[in-house]
């Protein structure tokens, strides 16, 4: 019996140290106070949906106040410090918007750095900036969360067999019951033997050539497949790479 207590008190004391690992940092921080409560939820809400899908975090933080910084330099320390990131890599992006200048700036660490390129950055706020310009700061940071699902959806392998792998994998199927079938089709013609020219087909005399021409038929296309988006990267004060980019609104 005192075994048994002994082991329990154990598991709880484990389980008391681990809570503080387990415990998440918040994937909303309004600190320039731009939403309500009822937003800060829903928001809350679709961006733990997305880190959930995607196994990265996404977060977004506001501000009045850069401390200093650079609003790169603040996002990137923002979630360097605060625990956030998934995995050994650390995968995740943050969107953060500061009022103190109308400054904005994303910041990608670990797989977040290739599934966000640059270029995905640019239509991520081609959408956002127009409602952050007019206020709209619940319309911009829903539509943040939605184009990171888009472009995830487009870009995150999730190890599952592309269309056109089931198309070759069919294919090769395909050709190798054909060749089976005509191998025993081929085995039953024992008395029938291949023709060196084609005389023995034709009837004397049933052939006129009346006119003759070119046709073209066929023809090669070389395609070079279209390089990967880049991401341009830098190294934070914490000594993580980040990806990222910033701007105004």
């Amino acid at each position: 019996m005192k075994k048994i207590i002994s082991v329990c008190i154990v598991l709880i004391m484990l389980l008391a140290l681990a809570l503080p690992v387990l415990a998440q940092q918040p994937r909303v921080v309004d600190n320039a106070g731009l939403l309500t409560e009822a937003e800060v939820q829903s928001l809350t809400e679709d961006l733990d949906a997305l880190s959930t899908q995607w196994s990265m975090d996404f977060v977004i933080v506001t501000t009045d106040d850069l401390e200093g910084k650079t609003a790169t330099a603040y996002a990137d320390d923002f979630f360097d410090y605060n625990g956030y990131g998934v995995g050994e890599d650390h995968s995740g992006i943050l969107l953060l918007v500061s009022m103190a200048d109308r400054d904005w700036a994303i910041s990608t660490c670990g797989e977040a750095i290739d599934t966000f390129s640059d270029y995905d950055q640019e239509v991520i706020m081609d959408a956002v900036l127009p409602y952050l310009s007019e206020g709209e700061y619940y319309a911009a940071f829903s539509e943040f969360a939605a184009q990171c699902g888009e472009i995830s959806e487009q870009n995150v392998d999730d190890g599952s067999f592309p269309f056109f792998t089931y198309l070759i994998v069919a294919l090769v199927i395909g050709f190798i019951v054909a060749l089976i079938a005509t191998g025993v089709m081929k085995g039953k013609l024992k008395s029938v033997r291949a023709q060196v020219a084609a005389n023995n087909y034709m009837k004397q005399g049933s052939l006129q050539v009346t006119e003759s021409r070119d046709i073209f038929l066929y023809r090669n296309v070389i395609r070079t497949a279209k390089p990967k988006e880049t991401s341009t990267t830098h190294t934070s004060s914490s000594g993580r790479t980040h990806g990222g980019s910033s701007g105004k609104f």
